[in-house]
């Protein structure tokens, strides 16, 4: 919130808000980016390179 009230002059969006918001946007990002997952199974790796 110290850098809302610096910018803004006041707290526009509760500090929670925003860390969920930025953590549902890394999960969104994670699942379009490596849809097998982070950690990929070794089979998957295989059929990924051939």
């Amino acid at each position: 919130a110290p850098i809302q009230q610096f910018v803004f002059g006041s707290v526009l969006v509760d500090t929670e808000i925003i860390r969920q918001l930025l953590y549902g946007l890394a999960l969104i990002l994670i699942m379009l980016y490596r849809p097998n997952g982070i950690w990929q199974k070794p089979d998957a790796l295989k059929a990924a390179h051939g």
